[in-house]
């Protein structure tokens, strides 16, 4: 597993924190639509597969540093949080905030904290158990999401099963930085969230889902979220996860983001893409690649 990936894009550092690898899934269940071709070694080349040939996800944050200001994509599952509903995010311990620190970064260092959604593995280090509450683990950090999402999973008739786990992500990890006075909740339209930042609409996966584009001065560097979940989604952006709420818009958004993707000096970064979880896409006649960054 690797903790770090750094990647340099204009003025900014761009680290990988890694928090865990999930290998529960193989592909075809990980992808129904596949069928037969979730054996496909195109799809699932050995290096994206655990030895047990379950796909190889990873669950990470993005460190985005300038010398100036620290920025985090996202914050994992968290440590001791209950989610009976989604036990490979129950109860861990990860080293995240050491693996965090390892890279220069206190809590008390980050100055933003930008959520692509809500979902339990986007939210957990959002808050940390001080004993007695939740509080929120960044003190100085301003944390911005999509108001519409948070108005979702506060709303009682969504607490269906589906979202369940949603809801208690949100109440554990959300709502306390919302109490703090921290939250900065922003519409997904496409605007600057700050400046050279932009959150970019993406549904599907979660109901008010964001990519977010971050200029960086020699090129875009775009945070996929979950927008994808494997580099085989790539090679075939017409097929969902099982994790995704709304399928027919998860395509529409994901062959959104490729397109992205494709334009020159722009570098793909991944929610759950296993090994360094960087890419570059290509448009070619016959559809998307993808190759390393």
């Amino acid at each position: 597993m690797q903790y770090a990936t750094q990647q340099k894009m204009g003025h900014y550092s761009i680290t990988k924190i890694s928090e865990q690898e999930l290998l529960s899934f193989a592909p075809g269940k990980l992808f129904p639509e596949l069928g037969e071709q979730a054996v496909d070694p195109a799809l699932f080349p050995p290096t994206l597969l655990s030895p047990a040939g379950n796909a190889r996800l990873s669950i990470h944050s993005w460190l985005i540093s300038d010398g100036s200001q620290n920025i985090l994509v996202d914050t994992g599952a968290g440590a001791k949080k209950s989610r009976p509903y989604a036990p490979y995010f129950d109860s861990l311990t990860p080293p995240f905030l050491e693996r965090l620190q390892a890279a220069g970064v206190r809590p008390e260092d980050v100055d933003v904290v930008l959520l692509t959604h809500l979902h339990v593995d986007h939210v957990g280090w959002n808050t940390v158990w001080d004993g007695q509450i939740w509080r929120p683990t960044f003190p100085n950090a301003r944390y911005i999401f999509s108001a519409d999402e948070y108005r979702f999973f506060s709303a009682p008739e969504n607490q269906i099963d589906r979202h369940r786990t949603s809801f208690m992500a949100r109440a554990d990890s959300v709502d306390p930085v919302v109490e703090s006075g921290q939250a900065i909740m922003v519409s997904v339209d496409g605007s600057e969230v700050l400046p050279g930042i932009r959150y970019l609409p993406t549904p599907g996966h979660s109901p008010f889902h964001a990519s977010i584009a971050v200029e960086t001065g020699e090129g875009v560097a775009l945070f996929a979220g979950d927008t994808l979940h494997h580099h085989a989604q790539v090679l075939r952006p017409d097929v969902n996860s099982i994790f995704d709420a709304e399928p027919e818009k998860a395509q529409q958004s994901r062959l959104r983001l490729l397109e992205w993707a494709s334009v020159p000096q722009t570098v793909l970064f991944g929610a759950h893409l296993a090994g360094t979880s960087v890419i570059r896409i290509a448009k070619t006649s016959e559809g998307y690649r993808w190759r390393e960054a």
